[in-house]
């Protein structure tokens, strides 16, 4: 079972992000119609059907009747609904006097994919100065969003201080029809003094989404915003290949220039490897693709050989991900311990145990079967990495630590 999902998530990589040729001789297995229902499955989970489609379109893999065009339907129509629900609600935020600016799903389509068929989305993820975070809150709460944290806003922002990984302040506020909003208002980077949501907000531009004008990241702060948000997920397929594919886009859309802005963004907010990693990720799996290359070539002329070695650690670490399945976060943890990583951890479990209103909210998404799932998985790499050499697990450990750290540092 563990090969078959390792060659599934090796050929989905392959499909997406792949050169030319190679994709298109991984293409031809899909003939099978058990396999291309498990990729097309698998896509839909990873969030990246629609990439996927488009890149074998013209095949005559997909029929009509085909589960990847009912999966395809259902992916089209909830990412038009949550473009929808924020074209709508964040105009009102910019009339109340609070900046704001989209980043991830929807920024993607604002910017690079122009089209919610294009790009699967789950929510919308939403950076604003904290300062108005209680006005932003009022305003979409008019609009019929409503905070979904167990307890006061007081007591989460607590809670978000003391977490074991606290790699972003954010809250979620969710509609009746179950669309969601992520409003962050820190994002954790090394050095949090160089990547303030202020300077953002400055530089963000507009963007259109289904018609509608919003207040979008400049190109280069997406790129570093996605790099980051990999860099937190532990650069796991299951979240890197779509923001791998959305780095691609801009990167191909910008041109050197605005990734050379970028790298120099990321150096000063300490994010210089994160960003190169993705660069060398599709380095990787596309050597022929010339805005790529070129960005690589900025990797190389500007970072430092330590840092070049980083990113390419990490792209391992990426790799080692598709082959073996996704790094457990208590693992990565474990391997490189730390006093203030035991802190963290033993923290959040005593928040658990005492608040039943957060238990339930940090396990609402996972069930008993889950869990049962993330323990044997928490011991099978465990043993694992006692028994092997463990540096994929560094590699993001050390980068991680960085983003977590300097949490350390908020006052």
């Amino acid at each position: 079972m563990s090969e078959r999902a390792a060659s599934l998530r090796t050929l989905l990589a392959t499909l997406l992000l792949g050169e030319e040729e190679r994709a298109r001789r991984a293409a031809v297995s899909l003939r099978d119609p058990v396999l291309r229902r498990e990729v097309g499955r698998l896509a839909y989970q990873w969030r990246v059907l629609p990439p996927l489609a488009q890149r074998v379109k013209g095949r005559g893999l997909v029929e009509e009747a085909d589960e990847w065009s009912r999966w395809l339907l259902a992916a089209t129509t909830e990412s038009a609904w949550i473009c929808r629900r924020a074209a709508h609600a964040l105009p009102r935020l910019e009339q109340r006097g609070a900046p704001y600016l989209v980043f991830k799903g929807v920024a993607a389509i604002a910017t690079a994919h122009r089209n919610p068929a294009a790009r699967m989305v789950s929510d919308c993820d939403l950076l604003i100065r904290e300062v108005d975070l209680e006005a932003v809150l009022e305003v979409l709460g008019r609009e019929g969003f409503a905070p979904q944290i167990p307890g006061d806003l007081d007591a989460w922002r607590q809670l978000l201080r003391e977490r074991a990984f606290p790699d972003h302040d954010f809250i979620e506020v969710t509609h009746e029809d179950g669309t969601t909003i992520d409003v962050h208002w820190r994002i954790h980077v090394p050095r949090l003094e160089a990547y303030r949501p202020s300077e953002l907000l400055e530089r963000a531009v507009r963007g259109e989404v289904l018609g509608r004008s919003l207040r979008v990241a400049s190109t280069p702060d997406l790129l570093v915003l996605t790099a980051q948000h990999s860099l937190r997920e532990h650069l796991a397929p299951h979240v890197a290949v779509k923001d791998l594919l959305d780095t691609r886009a801009w990167l191909r859309s910008g041109g050197p220039a605005v990734f050379e802005e970028a790298l120099a963004i990321a150096g000063r907010a300490g994010m210089a490897r994160g960003l190169a990693s993705m660069v060398t990720c599709l380095a990787r799996l596309d050597p022929s693709n010339d805005s790529v290359a070129l960005a690589l070539r900025s990797v190389d002329r500007r970072l430092p050989e330590a840092d070049r070695v980083a990113a390419g650690q990490l792209a391992n670490a990426f790799r080692a991900q598709l082959e073996a399945g996704s790094l457990h976060k208590a693992v990565v943890a474990l391997s490189r311990p730390s006093w203030a990583t035991f802190r963290r951890f033993a923290a959040g479990r005593w928040h658990g145990l005492r608040n039943p209103d957060y238990r339930a909210y940090k396990f609402r998404h996972e069930g008993r079967a889950h869990r049962w799932r993330d323990a044997r998985r928490f011991v099978r790499q465990t043993v694992g990495l006692l028994r092997r050499d463990g540096s994929a697990y560094r590699a993001v450990a050390r980068e991680c630590e960085a983003l977590i750290g300097a949490s350390d540092r908020v006052g």
